[in-house]
């Protein structure tokens, strides 16, 4: 065994309550049952969707969802001519006549010449072997390139196991001259061992992403079942169990809860048959946890089937792996009073170790989940299209998710509700707000907002979306409530919230709320450069009356001067104090130039018993 996996397996040792925790979880997933038929078994799931994986059901003849298609319906119809020839075919995968194929297709190119190479012609996979090792392939693609990290493992992976096929192949890189199979297959592996390394130990940026935690994921899967080395064979399989351990732990419902990174599309709680037209769909997360945790929660095959995004879950029916999750410490810190502490790493290029970008704060109950998290941003690169804040609660309805935001990141499209991007609420997040999850019923808020932005000496193209208002920032903080919520009950400074057995009072401490609507929101607006909010949540009430009762044992005060809330929870003898917390520091390590202003908004905590 490895070390980095000996190390893993001992830190379960220190890790009793998390697996406890984990444990009760598992036992709750296998007693869950869809309210339309019974998934609850893998197997049951697995030749459901072995099914619809056939030709008759593909969408389209899309470049990259073909592939995927031609997977499927090869493993439940058997070889066909067409596939073989249409598969090692570069130009088929390409809109340059061949000379790049996009990264989400060197997997299922892979897959099919590993697990179908019975289909393969001899002319097919000479076909196969000039595109992958003399070059036509790769005017543009980079054998070794990094890009995202979803691009990496994707290439990686891919290049590495045709290496391993191609073995004794010279193989062409662009302005490089000519290499061979095993020095390919070499670097990429030294690029694998780090990334492994580091992802099994720490996570990774895109773990928390609800659409690409799977397109990390579902590679590794080829290197499971196909790689010869035995180390690259574990690490893969490590790297895949942390993703799921992540899953499992920080999912709502087999929803990701808060922080979210990459979130580039706004995710459907349950299943619309009509919601092709909306602006959003169901996220590859809820997929990839109900093929491996079973339907806790309002998912059908349909989903599979209607996703508009290349079908990777393919993978997940073709291979014979099965998770051992629990053998892998999960990047989490603490359990106090039921809240979780998490953190999420910058993102690096194979391995390297950048420290921390994201500290997050959660609860996650029977019918409600609390999620808060502080950033170290970085104002002129990527903001990660980021999700910082959100109650999720238990509901059919087609949205579960109650959320806030100070649009700085796409300052540019926030001054109207009724506009193309809604406030942008693909990016939730702002180096302005901090937030904190207390406790299993009590969330903090606060805005501090400069009233022009202090992060202008650089254009790049990062910037572009927050430009035109960098003198006159956006002042205000929007939230949105589903509308299909049992009840919202409205006031000035005070909303009630009932959806199933979850109570939710939401109260503004300084500000004024204003109410706007859309098809699908009640929104409501703080306006000002500084707002604060005490959110008490609970499923421990009946009525609304209740609520008001149970809230008033927490008083939270804030002051705008101090930027401080100040709550104390009467029962307990508790107080906490939040503030809003500056932090403005220098890496002299930036590439945009030789000193950097970063910030980071983190907040200030202190809690003291009376």
């Amino acid at each position: 065994m490895n070390s980095i996996l000996s190390t893993a397996l001992a830190n379960i040792l220190k890790l009793l309550g998390l697996y406890c925790l984990l444990s009760c979880i598992f036992a709750a997933a296998a007693n869950a049952s869809s309210t339309e038929e019974d998934y609850s078994a893998k197997e049951v799931r697995r030749a459901q969707l072995m099914e619809w994986a056939q030709a008759k059901y593909k969408a389209s003849n899309h470049l990259t969802r073909k592939p995927y298609w031609i997977l499927g319906d090869t493993a439940v119809n058997g070889c066909k001519a067409e596939y073989s020839n249409y598969m090692v075919d570069f130009k088929n995968h390409s809109n340059d006549d061949g000379k790049t194929v996009g990264s989400f297709i060197l997997p299922a190119i892979v897959r099919y010449l590993y697990q179908f190479e019975h289909c393969l012609s001899k002319q097919n996979i000479a076909v196969l072997q000039n595109y992958v090792a003399q070059g036509p392939c790769c005017e543009n693609n980079e054998y070794l390139g990094h890009g995202t990290l979803n691009h990496a493992i994707l290439k990686a992976s891919s290049w590495y196991l045709l290496a391993q096929y191609f073995n004794k192949d010279a193989w062409i890189r662009k302005n490089k001259g000519k290499y061979t199979s095993k020095e390919i297959q070499s670097e990429i592996y030294d690029n694998l061992i780090a990334r492994f390394n580091r992802h099994i130990q720490a996570g990774h940026f895109e773990m928390a992403s609800p659409n690409y935690i799977e397109a990390n994921f579902f590679p590794l899967l080829n290197l499971i079942d196909f790689a010869e080395d035995d180390t690259i064979r574990s690490l893969a399989e490590g790297e895949a169990n942390m993703t799921l351990s992540y899953l499992k732990a920080n999912s709502f419902k087999g929803k990701l809860i808060p922080p979210l990174t990459r979130q580039n599309t706004n995710e459907l709680n349950s299943s619309e048959k009509n919601y092709s037209r909306l602006t959003y769909q169901l996220g590859r997360d809820k997929r990839l946890y109900w093929y491996y945790f079973g339907p806790e929660l309002p998912l059908t095959l349909a989903d599979f089937k209607s996703h508009k995004s290349p079908s990777l879950w393919v993978f997940y029916i073709l291979s014979d792996w099965q998770p051992e999750i629990l053998n892998f410490p999960l990047n989490t810190l603490s359990y106090s009073n039921g809240v979780t502490e998490t953190e999420i790493p910058s993102f690096s290029n194979w391995g390297e170790n950048k420290g921390t970008e994201i500290f997050s704060r959660s609860y996650i109950g029977e019918n409600y989940a609390l999620a808060s998290s502080n950033v170290r941003y970085f104002p002129y690169h990527y903001s990660g299209e980021l999700v910082e804040f959100g109650i999720l609660v238990d509901s059919d309805n087609l949205f579960n998710q109650i959320d806030c935001t100070q649009p700085y990141w796409h300052s540019n499209y926030s001054v109207e509700i009724n506009n193309k991007y809604k406030t942008r609420w693909l990016d939730r997040s702002s180096p302005f707000m901090q937030t904190y999850v207390v406790d299993k019923h009590n969330m903090l808020f606060i805005a501090n907002i400069p009233p022009k932005d202090p992060f202008t000496k650089y254009n790049t193209r990062f910037t572009k979306t927050r430009s035109s208002r960098v003198n006159e920032l956006a002042q205000f903080v929007r939230c949105r409530i589903p509308k299909g919520f049992d009840a919202i009950d409205k006031s000035d400074r005070l909303i009630k919230i009932k959806e199933g057995n979850t109570y939710i009072q939401i109260m503004s401490l300084d500000q004024i709320f204003a109410y706007e609507n859309d098809d699908y929101y009640q929104y409501f607006t703080l306006k000002g450069g500084k707002s604060a909010m005490h959110f008490f949540v609970t499923d421990e009430v009946s009525s609304m009356a209740e609520l008001s009762k149970e809230a008033s044992q927490y008083n939270a005060n804030f002051s705008p001067e101090k930027a401080q809330i100040v709550l104390d929870i009467q029962e307990q003898k508790r107080q906490i104090k939040m503030t809003y917390n500056n932090v403005l520091y220098k890496d002299s390590k930036s590439k945009l130039a030789q000193r950097e202003i970063l910030y980071e908004s983190i907040p200030l905590i202190e809690e003291e018993t009376k």
